[in-house]
């Protein structure tokens, strides 16, 4: 029957549609809460940052399938850069939280213009220091001497950017692309 295949594809769509919202409320949340929690201790406490993963996995599964298996290798690439001190080992998980709950795409899009404003950020407050470090990283990247790259002494919360990022992309998808997927 033609109306009951496609009566099952609208209800299908709904559930996506529902486990997507909900994916970015939970999103929004571990965001907010660990941008609070950043800004006040400069730490991100794992009761954060491990259930969404673990929920953000779980969703994926359900909503779309087909990603998981990207969303798993990029929150495995994402933990092994905790051996390098670019980011804070709680920043990463707090971006594999991202990753799981958002999709890939979307969390390279909200790393990118958190990292971005951080820089921005800093090079207003400190141009001097913030160049040096922006030339010695890239130079780093550049030869493979991961090691060399550090953060000069300053401590950068970077939940509040991811945050920012976060809403960005949110904004992006609600105004000009109507919701759908980024």
């Amino acid at each position: 029957d033609p109306f009951v295949s496609q009566h099952a594809v609208r209800k299908m769509g709904g559930m996506v549609n529902t486990l997507s919202g909900m994916a970015y409320a939970a999103a929004l949340a571990v965001l907010l809460l660990s941008s609070i929690w950043d800004i006040r201790f400069r730490r991100i406490p794992n009761l954060f940052t491990i259930p969404a993963v673990l929920a953000g996995i779980v969703l994926t599964g359900f909503r779309q399938p087909a990603d998981l298996i990207m969303v798993l290798l990029s929150c495995a690439m994402l933990f092994s850069l905790g051996l390098f001190p670019i980011f804070g080992n709680g920043d990463l998980k707090l971006i594999m939280a991202v990753t799981a709950l958002c999709g890939l795409y979307a969390a390279l899009v909200i790393t990118g213009i958190a990292a971005a404003g951080v820089v921005l950020f800093q090079l207003v407050r400190h141009p001097a220091e913030t160049a040096r470090s922006v030339r010695d990283t890239f130079f780093a990247v550049i030869h493979c001497q991961f090691s060399k790259i550090g953060t000069d002494g300053k401590d950068v919360p970077f939940a509040p950017y991811l945050l920012f990022g976060f809403l960005v992309v949110l904004i992006i998808k609600i105004i000009l692309i109507g919701g759908g997927t980024l």
